[in-house]
């Protein structure tokens, strides 16, 4: 895939966020949110960096979690990456929570989903799954009373 098709792709991706986003009303500020990501930057889609560092930076959401899944990127390459994206530009203290690392992950829990979980027990969380759903699918799996 071409550097064009690829920020193509990208580009869609954050229009869609921004659209359902807006169509949804916005966020308040202070939003509780969760990010559940496939990060790959440096190897193949910037997308989800990207959008990491513009959560990191919005007044309107307080970042609560992040999870890793596999994706863009296997799961022993985008944990480093989301560590390093937040170790620079999140704030101090958040973890990396990695997640499943196929989609015969499903069903299996993992830290992400135990950090999840734990965190949806304190308060309620809008959750901001952009790469495979398997972390939360898990999620709601597993946990389905939360």
């Amino acid at each position: 895939m071409g550097i064009t098709s690829r920020f193509g792709k990208m580009l869609e991706r954050v229009i869609l966020a921004g659209a359902v986003c807006l169509a949804a009303g916005g966020f308040a500020r202070g939003t509780d949110v969760w990010l559940d990501v496939d990060t790959a930057t440096g190897l193949t889609d910037v997308d989800d960096g990207l959008m990491l560092i513009q959560c990191f930076h919005s007044p309107e959401l307080t970042i609560r979690g992040v999870s890793v899944v596999f994706g863009n990127a296997p799961l022993k390459a985008a944990v480093p990456i989301a560590r390093e994206i937040v170790s620079r530009f999140g704030p101090e203290g958040l973890e990396i929570h990695p997640g499943a690392a196929g989609e015969e992950d499903l069903g299996e829990e993992n830290a992400a989903v135990r950090a999840m979980a734990a965190a949806l027990r304190e308060r309620p969380l809008t959750i901001l799954a952009v790469g495979p759903v398997t972390n939360v699918g898990t999620l709601v799996k597993n946990h389905p009373e939360l």
